[in-house]
């Protein structure tokens, strides 16, 4: 059936976390918006799958598909926190 066939539609416990903001003056990114919008999505993704796995820092880059030491890379690149991490969404 083609009902069987569309996408669905699973709505987000907390939208304004994870929504990718776009801004509507694009000029302060001149040349830099697909990095900014990567970096902030990367950001996000990491420190889901950390909550997720309760802060093991292997399990999370299990989830991932990364080695635990991008994982370790990319939480200091962004300044991730433990304390952040551990709470409750």
């Amino acid at each position: 059936m083609a009902g069987d066939l569309a996408p669905r539609a699973t709505p987000a416990a907390n939208a304004g976390e994870r929504t990718v903001r776009i801004p509507s003056d694009l000029e302060p990114y001149h040349g830099k918006l697909y990095d900014t919008v990567v970096s902030e999505l990367e950001c996000k993704l990491i420190t889901a799958a950390l909550r997720s796995a309760g802060g093991n820092q292997v399990r999370a880059a299990q989830l991932l598909g990364i080695s635990r030491v991008m994982l370790h890379d990319r939480i200091k690149k962004y300044g991730i926190k433990a304390e952040i991490v551990i709470q409750p969404l």
